[in-house]
């Protein structure tokens, strides 16, 4: 599983107190190969009790060559988020 979180930090201040403004998972779900993945997207809100925003799914993701970040970017533009 990877975990996006986006943070927000007040001013740059890596001291002060830092919000968590949402949180991204993407799940391999076990139904590709070695080669190829599929993995479900989830955007969820904020808070003590996250709600479900958006979902999406990546099929025949080439794992082999493309790194996570290209991975990350997909499921941004699969979730419509640009």
């Amino acid at each position: 599983m990877i975990v996006v979180t986006s943070v927000l930090i007040p001013d740059g201040n890596v001291n002060a107190k830092q919000t968590i403004l949402c949180n991204m998972t993407i799940v391999n779900d076990g139904t590709g190969s070695i080669k190829k993945g599929n993995y479900e997207v989830c955007l969820y809100s904020k808070g003590k009790k996250p709600r479900l925003i958006r979902k999406a799914r990546i099929e025949n993701w080439n794992r082999i060559s493309k790194p996570a970040w290209r991975l990350i970017a997909e499921a941004f533009k699969k979730l419509e988020i640009s």
